[in-house]
Formats: structure tokens, sequence, C-alpha cells
């Protein structure tokens, strides 16, 4: 009976963890653009400023656009460890973890399934697949390097690691764990701005009141950021850095760019 609720609440435990990471790679597609916009509105915002005060510096609202564009991943994204905040750990060293021995056997099966060196033989191609795979590593080693038991149980579940050699008792509740919490943190990225952006994506009227209400959350609205700025930065910007094509007759708006 154990070992079918292992089983039962792997499956539950892998479902959430997908839906967890699909999230988070929805909002990083997203967020290049999102805080390039946001660098922008700032831009054409100290550049109204100096043009109706010339004799002025910009004010100090619009000040600090970069410190705001430029939050942590655990701000902006699902709080998955970054990549640039974890010291690499070879794949070769992986016993060297401080995790107890049945659960470090465990975290060489996950590296095994994830492990960037190993992308040819496990024919991980995608951009998709890769990206995938990266968030999946660094949570591995953060897991490791920190001592998480039940984020090692995680892990094994989502990429479907045989886990018999654990008390069965013990991984159910790592697992039940598990769930509560992941359920938790998917709710918190759905309610997120940054995945209500990806969400409408092609929704002008809400992209401009969601750019709004962050801003205005990051306590950074000036007197020179209104709704018609930030719309016109958001219909007008291309990654590119080209202007979009517009109607004949239309005349664009002064923006920098």
């Amino acid at each position: 009976m154990s070992s079918h609720q292992v089983r039962a609440c792997s499956r539950r435990v892998k479902l959430y963890r997908d839906q967890l990471i699909d999230n988070a790679l929805s909002i990083d597609d997203s967020q290049d653009d999102f805080l390039q916009i946001l660098h922008l509105i700032f831009d054409n915002a100290r550049d109204q400023k100096v043009k109706k005060d010339p004799d002025n510096a910009p004010d100090k609202e619009n000040k600090g656009a970069e410190d705001t564009a430029n939050k942590s991943n655990s701000d902006i994204n699902d709080g998955e460890k970054d990549s640039s905040q974890s010291k690499e750990m070879p794949f070769e060293t992986a016993s060297s973890v401080s995790l107890e021995k049945e659960y470090r056997k465990l975290y060489r099966e996950i590296i095994k399934k994830v492990h960037p060196d190993r992308y040819d033989i496990l024919g991980i191609e995608s951009n998709y697949q890769v990206k995938r795979s990266q968030k999946i590593f660094q949570n591995a080693k953060f897991c490791a390097e920190s001592n998480n038991e039940q984020g090692i149980v995680e892990l094994c579940a989502q990429l479907e690691v045989d886990m018999d050699i654990l008390d069965a008792q013990k991984t159910i509740v790592h697992l039940k764990d598990s769930e509560d919490q992941l359920v938790e943190r998917i709710k918190a990225q759905e309610k997120s701005l940054q995945m209500m952006w990806h969400y409408n994506s092609d929704n002008l009227e809400v992209k401009t009141k969601i750019m709004m209400l962050y801003i205005e959350q990051a306590g950074k609205k000036g007197k020179n950021i209104t709704p018609t700025l930030v719309k016109d930065v958001i219909a007008s910007y291309n990654k590119d850095g080209t202007r979009k094509k517009r109607k004949v007759g239309q005349r664009p708006a002064k923006l920098k760019r």
C-alpha cells in the first residue's frame, strides 16, 4: 500500500512541478521585454522633464529606474535559484554534497537526467527542453547544497526517478508537504504581475495597467509617468529597436527608443 501511495503522490507532485516550471519559463520569456519597456518609460519620462525644465536635472522621482528595472529573479520570477547566484558544482563531484547517503544517490540520478554535458545523450535539443533542464539542474544543486531532502524527493517525482531506496512513509510525508507548498507557489505565480503580463501579451490596455501598477508598487511613479506615456511606449516597442509600422496618416509617438 505504501508503494502505491508513493506513486500516487509522485504523480501529483510531478504535475505541479511541471506547471511551476512552465509558468516560470513563460515569465522568463516575457521578462526581457517587460524590463526593456520599463527602461524606455523612465528614459522618456526623464526626457520630458528636461524639455519642460532644462535648467533642472531629472527629478528624484524618476531617478533609480535602473534599480527598479534590474530587480532580481527572486522578485520577478518563480523563486528558483538562479545560475549566477550558485557556485558551479561539477558533475564529477556530486558526491561531495552534505546529503545523507540515500539522497546523494538520488541526487546523482537527477543530475544524470538534466546535466548540460549530457544533453546530446539525453536528446535535449529544443530551446524549451534546454531551459527546462537548466532550471531543474540549478534547483537540484540548490537542494543539494542546502541539504533539502524534500526538494530532492520533489525532483525525483518530477523526473520519475525510482525512490525505492528511501523509507516509504517518510517519502510520502515529503511528497504531501510538497503538494501543499507547490499549490501555494503556483497560486502566487498566477497572481504575479509578470504572469498577467504574459497572459495579456496582445492586450495593450491591460498591459498598460499592469505596467502602471508595477511602477506604483515599486514607488517610482513620477509626475511625468502617465498612462498615456506608458501606453505609447508599449505600443511602439519593437524588440530590435526599430519603429513599429503605423497606419497611413497616423503620426508616431515622439519617443526615445
